[in-house]
């Protein structure tokens, strides 16, 4: 089976259980809910959305009001008690950070980490526009239904993109780089959102292919290997880049294809299935102390060095820890691992019963797994500094790392794909 076909049948497989999961937890409709149809849902989310941008959370307006019942009948999906105002705010924060002046641009966030640390000659920080963060985002988007601001996404996306095909690791609204490191998936990722407006026949009058050939020439030209990985840290091949940069040139051949570019899309695909192939190589390891302590044979790293497929590295199989200091900062890259390398299931490269991702999970909750008054999360990757200090004093530079909720989120997306709806609705 080819890789393209199994891509498909992957991501198939991932959205019948996607489906499940909806089902299982939703449940079945009321009758006379006054929502029995998906294009009703997606008009009740764009409402919902547009109410939520203009302040109707406020308590001076009709909204807040509502009794839980008649708030629940302008939820696009009917949803138990318990999540319907969570599933609201969250589609609010989403459509709030969409800039007013700058239409499409979504910043990372509002907020400041360790703001009481901040001053005023510091003018980086999250109210930049990240490419991998902004498709996230409006990937959310088109999930709820608001295919309006998603497409006003692609627009920025292509308005900034610059001339070599690549964007910069951020950006201002207007589109000036600030940040310049290389981030491959943040090349790949604009292509993954055109595709997903394209499955949702709501590209309309948009023809991302210009801006998808130029991203996917950048590819060609300048990968596998990253620059940064998605964490922003180290380069080399990250199991989360492979696995996004793969999926996004498969995506690229068949716009090349229907675009009456058969060539294109040959070498793209041609491309995808080497690399495809070398995942492993590159970034599974086998019989490593954490191995053996695990009980498994082997498991993906969070990423290894650009020359660990010599045969004399200079590396010395190394990798640099950010924000500790000392001996911590320094590991052997085949002990470090990463929730990261659940990306090959989300992006349909590997099957969630493959033996390999199996151990790697259980080495990933071994290793990475903490529990909390509410449920489990988990840590970005072993001896991570990103963090306050341990006595809870502000990150300097150095620091202690924290449990991520978007990785229980993950984590709960590889449940779906392996067809267990029930526990991805327990993380």
């Amino acid at each position: 089976m080819s890789l393209a076909s199994s891509f498909e049948r992957v991501q198939a497989s991932y959205i019948r259980e996607w489906v499940r999961f909806h089902e299982h937890t939703i449940g079945p409709r009321p009758e006379g809910d006054g929502m029995t149809t998906p294009e009703h849902s997606r008009q009740s989310a764009a409402r919902d959305l547009a109410a939520h941008a203009h302040g109707s959370t406020h308590a001076h307006a009709p909204e807040a009001k509502r009794t839980k019942g008649e708030r629940r009948t302008r939820t696009p999906v009917h949803l138990p008690d318990s999540v319907v105002d969570l599933y609201r705010m969250s589609a609010a924060i989403l459509a709030i950070h969409e800039d007013k002046c700058a239409s499409g641009a979504i910043i990372a966030s509002l907020s400041i980490p360790w703001g009481n640390t901040k001053g005023d000659h510091e003018l980086g920080g999250y109210h930049l526009v990240w490419p991998r963060d902004l498709v996230n985002s409006a990937g959310a988007l088109i999930a709820l239904g608001h295919n309006v601001l998603a497409r006003r996404t692609l627009r920025y996306l292509m308005s900034t993109q610059e001339a070599d095909g690549r964007w910069a690791q951020n950006l201002w609204l207007d589109g000036t780089p600030y940040w310049n490191g290389l981030q491959m998936d943040e090349i790949a990722f604009p292509i993954l959102f055109a595709e997903m407006l394209r499955r949702e026949g709501k590209l309309e009058d948009l023809d991302p292919y210009p801006m998808i050939r130029s991203a996917a020439g950048f590819l060609l030209r300048h990968g596998p290997v990253t620059g940064q990985d998605r964490w922003e840290e180290n380069g080399g091949y990250s199991v989360f880049t492979l696995a996004v940069e793969v999926a996004a040139m498969l995506v690229a051949a068949g716009f090349a294809d229907r675009h009456g570019v058969p060539a294109l899309g040959a070498v793209l695909r041609e491309t995808a299935d080497a690399w495809n192939a070398r995942i492993e190589e590159w970034t599974y390891v086998r019989d490593t102390e954490l191995s053996r302590r695990v009980g498994v044979d082997g498991y993906y790293v969070r990423v290894a060095p650009d020359d660990v497929a010599d045969t004399a590295p200079r590396s010395g199989g190394v990798i640099s820890i950010k924000n500790r200091d000392g001996a911590q900062a320094w590991a052997r890259y085949a002990e470090i691992v990463s929730p990261d390398a659940l990306a090959l299931v989300r992006f349909g490269l590997r099957d969630p019963n493959d033996p390999r991702i199996v151990n790697t999970v259980r080495v990933i909750d071994e290793t990475l797994r903490t529990h909390t008054a509410t449920g489990p999360a988990w840590y970005r990757y072993n001896r991570d500094g990103y963090g306050e200090k341990e006595d809870g004093a502000p990150f300097d530079g150095t620091g202690v790392g924290r449990p991520w909720p978007l990785l229980a989120g993950e984590r709960a997306h590889y449940e779906l794909a392996a067809g267990r709806p029930e526990v991805a609705m327990q993380l």
